[in-house]
């Protein structure tokens, strides 16, 4: 609970009131007299008043006060308002000098900014301008123009900072509203308004302008300590820069606050510089640096106060830290939420009221928060055990129950939503086991992993009810499970949905179930059938239109089971028409200028479902229509004897640019095409010259010097020279694919390493040098390999610029081996070749002599289940005991095969790809049937080892069953079929199970049959037939262990192939100017016959792809793959669930943030009215409300006053509530004791 802090407590037996300035504020009263009342000219007039009266007696803030009141009245009394008040701050400007000028500049500053903010959208949606269109009107500049005239008023503000260091922020007290402790931080008028001008200058937005010399906080000595930091002599020529300017603010105020005599203000101010530098650096290792600046700048303060601050800081960033600790992805930072909770503790004891000691107090709460989260499988089978996950943090034990439930308690406990009322529910259930479980807890404050095991549970309904202490009921976690051997699945259809009923431990389907469905629509209509399962466990369920939500009872031999939240509704799939037309439409270009023509070509096909033919002799509507869908021009054309239509159109001088479409539409109803071709239409400038890269050949090292040489060459011919090269080297990891099988999913951001410029030579080439750093935090056993991104601009002499990106990849080793093998080797097969590739890290062939190994992988020797959840970090049941218990689970993670280790060597042999690129395996036939890995070793010219592995399974057709006690395995025969093959499935598995097979054909299911498999193999004959091309699917599922397995296998019958053949006889790609040239073909049909056919052929200039590119689409109604309908889905009958956790006032604080000084507006908002209603709120309130009583105080936290704190006198009903200053007033009698209460607080008398 957090305390008030700060409680003030002003006895007053009768109210009194006084004044330093009695003739200001009788002014200032009745100013804000006439504001309530609603006259803003008369305010106008006393304003008038008060400042001569300040003018003559030299009172700088009474001056300000006026000027910000005036602009407040002026937003109710004059037009154009906004426009008018900053022009009258502008005027202010020209006849008074500092600090009033300061002052002005920083509220101009704050206004431009305030008006970006709610206008972002329109800025960034306007052209930059060479110069502004009114230099008056800020509402019509664009977004360069806006920053720059902010930046220029916070700037301004800060001048004369000498003498702004000097003033004290108390002489101007009239116009800041105090913060707490401000001043021991922000003392001088210079801080004041130097922070106020970092605001702005720390903003986010940064790239609103691109400069070549872009700057970018990207040097290790910007986060240096204070001193070396005051140092710096921070140069670029980029010096629009906003980061660059919060650098040099920061940079002056450490200046100025070296000087001080007490820390505090430099600590504070430190520590925000170092925080900022540290969210924008572009330079490597920035936590590590961050880390080691916090510690040296604290080791400068022993036994202060203000080391615990810097304290808080290396905390707060182990936490974060800390945070990210992953038992597989990240173990090494599993200590540092200990290491922050000492540190901590440290300041605690050292500095126990400090700011910082508070802080640590919260973020020691936060490290010592206790966390649990449960998850179970939701239906289990009877008398069978089964297992919790528990993730958990800083706990020691776990209370468990299990107490069963009838149906109406179970429906019941859906509806208990409240924590009181759901634990009074469960206080009045028959209680059937109850246990605890003590939870490893090594003090780590880390989020762990355990499993429990759940007791045998006999067919029934339970709730299962867990407390980490059971005599604090505030936190609890519950969840429902189901014990039964009964298992529903639902097979989605047109008109009926078919259910099947199985065995949940092997997939027997279960005949003569009764089954009892209720019906429940959105309009609470119901009603109820009863079926009973077929000899293959089914029933039927007819589809409507309609959505119900249903229900099912199911009872069998005096066991009954329930599934709930399935849904009957018609699959909505509508039958594609059984003729489709579509137009290809060509242009000859992507991009134009106005007045250019258009040349365009359209084939127009139609296609019933089996084959394509084109459309003759049709009338279409072609139409130019610009970017406001206006009709430019049209024309009407027929479609010759191959089905196409061309023609142009002239593009008008002087027109709208923007993306145009050409617009084809049938006219006699025949065939419905309307369809658009969509072009640019821009007045754009012919690019001039491209870039290239020279490819990277060589073997590069890591921390070596990297040279990437590039050329720039105009379209013309000649090189272009003197041309400025831009470049940033961004770096990302990558690694092998084997790394994965073994690692969670690494996921790298980019990360910039070097950034400059050069020039292109008199060749037009250049040369980007940087050195090729690795991350270090990668481990190098992985084998990574770092991809270094050069991104150049280059722009010539005429400021066209160009771009172009080259990628550059290198690795601790200096060469890839890459080995391909098929998936699956048959072992009557003779001919199997091991192919090895071996190319340096850019991609180009590198000869390299080596090792291959294949080995044969050792399976768990048992059927496993796939694993329902991770294996846990705290695995507390032992091996043996778990294995007895779940003989078909994986103890950790043996289920996958990439967790298999490595048995017998069945082949080993060298390589050297200077000689030949494959290896041949010769005679499989001895190898036993199942899962190898083939491991290729290698050593590179700098003595690394490269390495690949890869997999594959040997198998043959007579094998009785499954190799390695696969649960599952699926084969086909062939790769694809024709009609009048028969279609062999093979289906097998190591344990005893019972399979659904489903046939399906055109959506439609052709049949099921059940096959019962006992570790051993089955095959299902499809005859495939003519009406089966596009191919069909055969659909399988499976229950074993409690799990539910399903594939869908598509059958390939691919479509008779209709490619014409293209013959080139003559073709030349490049062309001089003014030369002719003949292009000769020959096309030939799919089976070598001669065809008359149309070609369309055409020639542009290929530097317009800079804008956008130019290609050309023609795939007429390709033959799709076949899809399935859908196949069995079991998932509410199988599966895991999440326990409901219930935890009451376990409130979290909020960290003390120190707040400071700032600038009072007294109302005036020129872009949000809300913010005057506020102020006069605020303003009646202090007027109006009775603040009579003899008692009256001040309520406040660290951060400032609490409005809304209750006051109440102990031991009765009279009480009041601060105001929104944290004020309150009470009548109370002497002795009587006042109590001070408020949500989150500790309550305080």
């Amino acid at each position: 609970m957090r305390s008030i802090l700060t409680l003030f407590v002003l006895f007053f037996f009768m109210q009194v009131s006084f004044s330093q300035d009695q003739s200001f504020d009788e002014l200032w009263k009745q100013v804000e007299d006439y504001e309530l009342e609603g006259l803003p000219k008369s305010a106008m007039t006393v304003l008038e008043v008060i400042r001569a009266k300040a003018e003559a007696e030299g009172d700088i803030p009474q001056e300000i006060k006026v000027l910000l009141f005036k602009s407040k009245f002026a937003l109710s009394l004059e037009e154009d308002a906004q426009l008018k008040i900053i022009n009258d701050f502008k005027t202010e400007l020209e006849g008074n000098e500092y600090p009033v000028s300061n002052f002005i500049h920083s509220i101009i500053g704050n206004l431009y900014w305030k008006y970006f903010l709610n206008n972002r959208w329109r800025f960034y949606n306007r052209t930059n301008t060479q110069a502004k269109v009114d230099k008056n009107d800020f509402r019509t500049w664009d977004l360069r123009t806006i920053f720059d005239e902010v930046a220029f008023h916070y700037e301004e503000s800060l001048k004369n900072g000498l003498q702004l260091q000097i003033d004290k922020i108390d002489k101007f007290d009239l116009l800041v509203i105090n913060a707490p402790n401000s001043r021991v931080y922000r003392p001088s008028l210079y801080d004041f308004l130097a922070h106020r001008a970092l605001d702005f200058f720390k903003t986010n937005e940064t790239s609103i302008t691109k400069p070549r010399y872009k700057f970018e906080i990207d040097s290790p000595d910007f986060i240096e300590d204070a001193v070396t930091f005051s140092q710096l002599n921070i140069q670029t020529p980029d010096s629009t820069s906003l980061q660059l300017k919060a650098l040099l603010i920061y940079q002056d105020l450490t200046r100025f606050h070296l000087k001080d005599s007490t820390p505090e203000a430099l600590v504070d101010l430190n520590i925000k510089r170092l925080s900022y530098v540290r969210e924008h650096a572009s330079f490597p290792d920035v936590d590590d640096l961050f880390l080691q600046t916090l510690q040296a700048e604290k080791e400068k303060y022993p036994g202060q106060e203000v080391s615990g601050l810097y304290d808080f800081e290396i905390a707060r960033l182990l936490v974060e830290k800390g945070k990210t600790f992953d038992p597989e992805k990240n173990p090494d930072v599993r200590w540092k939420l200990k290491e922050a909770h000492e540190i901590c503790a440290k300041v605690l004891s050292q500095f126990e009221e400090s700011p910082a000691a508070r802080n640590c107090q919260i973020l020691m709460e936060e490290i010592e928060k206790k966390t649990i989260s449960i998850r179970a499988e939701h239906l289990i089978p009877n008398n069978k055990k089964s297992r919790l996950l528990v993730s958990y943090s800083n706990h020691d034990q776990l209370d468990l129950k299990i107490l069963p439930l009838s149906r109406d308690q179970f429906l019941s406990l859906q509806n208990q939503y409240r924590a009181e009322d759901q634990f009074e529910f469960f206080q009045k259930l028959d209680m059937l086991h109850t246990w605890e479980t003590n939870l490893r807890n090594e003090g780590d404050y880390q989020s762990h992993r355990s499993e429990i095991v759940l007791p045998e549970l006999a067919n029934g309904l339970y709730v299962v009810l867990a407390m980490p202490d059971p005599k604090d009921n505030r936190l609890f976690a519950f969840t429902t499970v189901q014990t039964t051997n009964l298992a529903l699945t639902q097979k989605r259809g047109k008109t009926w949905d078919i259910f099947q009923i199985i065995d949940r431990n092997n997939g027997k389907p279960i005949k003569d179930v009764t089954v009892t469905a209720s019906f429940t629509s959105h309009r609470d209509k119901s009603y109820s059938v009863t079926k009973t399962t077929n000899n293959k466990g089914e029933f039927q369920v007819k589809s409507t239109s309609r959505y119900y939500s249903v229900s099912f009872k199911a009872q069998k031999s005096g066991e009954t089971a329930f599934y709930d939240d399935y849904y009957i509704r018609s699959n909505g799939r509508r039958d594609r028409p059984k003729t489709l037309s579509r137009a290809f439409i060509f242009s000859d270009r992507s991009i134009y200028r106005p007045g250019q023509p258009i040349y365009f070509k359209a084939i127009m096909l139609k296609n019933d479902g089996v084959s394509t033919a084109v459309i003759s002799d049709e009338k279409y509507m072609v139409e130019l229509r610009d970017v406001n869908n206006t009709e430019i021009a049209s024309m009407e054309l027929q479609s010759n004897d191959f089905g196409s239509i061309h023609g142009s159109f002239v593009l008008p001088e002087g027109g709208l640019t923007g993306q145009y479409r050409l617009k084809f539409s049938s006219q006699t109803g025949k065939q419905e095409i309307n369809q658009s071709h969509y072009i640019s239409v821009e007045e754009y400038k012919r690019p001039k010259f491209f870039v290239e890269f020279e490819p990277m050949k060589e073997s590069i090292r890591l921390n070596d010097s990297v040279k990437v040489k590039g050329e720039a060459l105009a379209y013309s011919g000649p090189s272009v020279t003197d041309a400025k090269v831009v470049y940033r080297v961004s770096r990302q990891v990558n690694f092998p694919r084997w790394f994965y099988w073994y690692k969670p999913w690494y996921n790298s951001e980019p990360q910039e390493i070097a950034h400059g410029e050069t020039t292109t030579d008199k060749s037009g080439q250049f040369e980007i040098d940087f050195i090729a750093l690795p991350d270090k935090s990668v481990d190098r056993e992985s084998q990574p390999i770092f991809n270094y991104e050069i991104q150049a601009d280059i722009t010539d002499i005429n400021g066209e610029t160009r771009s172009k990106t080259m990628v550059v990849r290198v690795g601790y080793h200096s060469i890839l081996a890459t080995l391909n093998l098929p998936d699956k080797l048959d072992k009557k097969k003779k001919d199997y070749q091991i192919s090895i590739d071996t190319k340096n890290l850019n991609d180009e062939f590198y000869p390299t002599s080596g090792m291959v190994k294949i080995l044969k992988l050792k399976s768990p020797g048992r059927v496993l289940r796939p694993r329902i959840w991770p294996a846990p970090d705290y695995q507390v049941i032992e091996k043996d005991d778990f294995i007895s218990q779940f003989p078909n689970e994986a103890f950790q993670n043996e289920h996958d095969k990439n967790n298999w280790e490595r048995g017998e060597v069945v082949f080993e042999s060298d390589f050297d790809t200077e000689q030949s690129k494959t290896l041949d395996l010769g005679n499989i036939r001895r190898w036993k049937s199942g899962i190898y890995v083939v491991e290729l070793e290698a050593t590179d010219a700098f003595g690394e080892t490269v390495k690949d592995q890869v997999k594959t399974t040997v198998y043959s057709d007579s094998d009785d069953g499954p190799s390695d006690d696969q649960l599952f395995v699926l084969s086909t025969d062939k790769t694809e079929y024709k009609p009048g093959d028969k279609a062999r499935v093979k289906v097998a598995s190591a344990a005893h199970t019972w399979v659904t097979v489903d046939i399906e054909k055109d959506q439609k299911l052709t049949r099921t049959e059940i096959l019962e498999l006992n570790n051993n193999s089955n095959f299902i004959e499809i005859p495939v037939e003519e009406d089966d091309l596009g191919g069909f699917a055969v659909l399988i599922s499976l229950a074993a262990f409690n799990s539910y397995q399903t594939e869908s296998l598509v059958l390939n019958v691919p479509y008779p192939s209709t490619e014409l053949e293209i013959e080139t006889n003559t073709f030349r790609d490049k062309l001089k100017p003014g030369l002719e040239e003949t292009w000769s073909f020959t096309v030939k049909g799919p089976e070598g016959e001669k065809v008359a056919a149309e070609m369309l052929a055409g020639m542009y200039d290929a530097s317009l792809d800079q804008f956008k590119s130019h290609d050309w689409y023609f795939n007429p109604f390709p033959k799709s793959n076949y899809y399935s309908i859908g196949i069995r889905n079991g998932s509410r009958s199988f599966g895991t669930r999440d326990f409901r956790l219930s935890r009451r006032d376990f409130g979290r604080r909020s960290y003390h943030s120190q707040g400071y000084d700032h600038l009072n507006w007294f109302g005036l908002d020129l872009f949000n009215p809300g913010a005057y209603d506020q102020y006069l709120f605020k303003l009646r309130r202090s007027r109006n409300l009775s603040k009579t009583g003899n008692i009256s105080g001040l309520v406040n936290d660290s951060s400032g006053p609490l409005p809304g704190v209750n006051v109440m006198i102990k031991g009765s009903n009279t009480g009041t509530q601060t105001d929104f200053d944290g004020m309150y007033w009470i009548d109370a009698n002497p002795g009587e004791t006042l109590v001070f209460s408020y949500v989150g607080y500790m309550t305080k008398e």
